[in-house]
């Protein structure tokens, strides 16, 4: 996913872009619409995966909506995801039609997003957001680049605080409507609060990191447990019977919630699952893209910058939300597959010599 030939054409990178990013949108389009499908009929369940430790839900259940992903959070981010490549068509297409029908799938993905009360995908979706901003500015006016860094870092910040506020604060007016519909069918029964109703509060209120704080807490506990673990780490699907087997009382392997196969934390993840060479492997390797990335970005032409404006706010926020939750190591799914795609094009792409006009 992320190895291209060397050499590779621009226009080849927008191609393979371009069809990723239609299955994507396709993908999550059929999914987001199929979960609220199932929100509206009342389907709210929970099964257990035979011969495992773990479960999925079905549905809205505890106050947010699962639908058919896996996870709420993944689903949200997802849905992110889909909405920067809607943001980036939807400048490309001039047909009154096919903006309106953009516009819709915007709006049922971040539907989602507020219905999934997922704070991680609000966060992708902000940032994203925002270093599109920043990025497409940054190649628009860039005479005086000092002052052109520090006024578009500034605009790009507001965008993301704005997003981020706005998107949460959705979630009120639609619980209004929510309680008031339920009122109007029978479905409200003053003695039981509703149960379509978006709150999850029994994870927020009074741990704001929904665990993750003694998750983290516990898996450095494993980690520096013994030097061996330190230096050469345990493996992915390791660390978790280690501390079953030798440290029974630590908070991954006992809890009131369930035995933790993740630790909501990349960094946290290569270091419990590789030690410490795995650590300086990533350091170096993420070093090395950013390093080439920022080099390479400033020979943008600027009507190349909506093009590699959208990778950026895809591969950015997706980063920033490896910090506390699985995206792209040890862990497939739709938005690695997305995340690898989308760097790999993008490494080429600005390793490319000719300029592809109206990008």
């Amino acid at each position: 996913l992320f190895t291209t030939e060397k050499n590779r054409k621009k226009e080849n990178c927008k191609k393979t872009l371009r069809i990723a990013a239609t299955t994507f949108t396709v993908y999550t389009t059929l999914f987001t619409v199929v979960s609220f499908i199932l929100y509206f009929a009342g389907v709210s369940e929970t099964h257990d995966v035979p011969g495992g430790n773990y479960t999925y839900n079905i549905g809205f259940r505890w106050g947010r909506l699962w639908g058919i992903f896996l996870n709420p959070n993944h689903g949200a981010v997802s849905c992110a995801i889909t909405i920067l490549f809607l943001i980036y068509v939807f400048r490309n297409r001039k047909k009154i039609w096919e903006r309106i029908l953009i516009v819709l799938d915007i709006g049922v993905h971040l539907l989602y997003i507020v219905f999934s009360d997922s704070r991680t995908g609000t966060v992708v979706l902000s940032i994203g957001v925002a270093i599109y901003v920043f990025a497409i500015l940054l190649k628009t006016f860039n005479r005086k680049k000092v002052l052109t860094i520090l006024i578009s870092g500034v605009i790009a910040v507001g965008i993301a605080a704005g997003c981020f506020t706005g998107v949460r604060q959705i979630r009120k007016p639609v619980n209004i409507i929510i309680s008031y519909v339920n009122s109007q069918t029978g479905d409200n029964d003053p003695d039981k609060p509703d149960d379509n109703i978006i709150d999850r509060g029994y994870d927020l209120s009074e741990d704001i990191s929904n665990r993750r704080f003694d998750v983290w807490k516990s898996g450095v506990e494993v980690f520096t447990h013994s030097g061996k673990n330190m230096i050469f780490g345990l493996s992915y699907c390791g660390f978790t019977e280690y501390a079953q087997e030798n440290m029974p009382d630590t908070y991954i392997v006992n809890n009131d919630y369930a035995v933790m196969i993740t630790l909501d934390n990349e960094i946290l993840n290569i270091l419990i699952s590789d030690g410490i060479f795995g650590i300086i492997s990533a350091v170096a390797f993420i070093g090395y893209i950013l390093v080439f990335v920022i080099i390479k970005f400033r020979k943008v032409k600027r009507d190349e910058k909506y093009f590699v404006a959208l990778q950026l706010a895809i591969l950015f926020p997706l980063a920033c939300a490896a910090m506390f939750s699985s995206i792209m190591f040890y862990h497939f799914s739709p938005n690695a597959v997305m995340f690898w795609i989308v760097l790999g094009q993008l490494m080429a792409y600005l390793d490319a010599g000719e300029k592809i006009e109206n990008v």
